[in-house]
């Protein structure tokens, strides 16, 4: 430090402190702001395409389990029309 020669632990520890608590604002400070506005170098918007905002863990249970519920109700109504209901094999 300052050419010097350092050779306490502390003023080792207090030196390398130093620099590395110093060095992101310094490197931020030379960062050159552009004038040009970021959405210039993006593709126009497409109307094909989606956002999902992020969930909840109950708003996913909800949903699977909406879907587990119609799965099986479209399961019953296909093997029922199918597959006599077991009653009416019983007779």
């Amino acid at each position: 430090m300052n050419n010097q020669r350092i050779t306490e632990s502390k003023d080792i520890c207090d030196c390398f402190n130093n620099y590395f608590c110093t060095v992101g604002e310094k490197l931020s400070s030379n960062i050159v702001q552009p004038d040009i506005n970021f959405n210039k170098y993006l593709p126009p918007a497409s109307k094909e395409s989606m956002f999902c905002a992020p969930t909840t863990r109950r708003e996913r249970d909800f949903m699977i389990t909406c879907l587990l519920i119609m799965y099986y109700m479209i399961i019953n109504l296909v093997l029922g029309s199918i597959i006599p209901p077991l009653w009416l094999l019983m007779m």
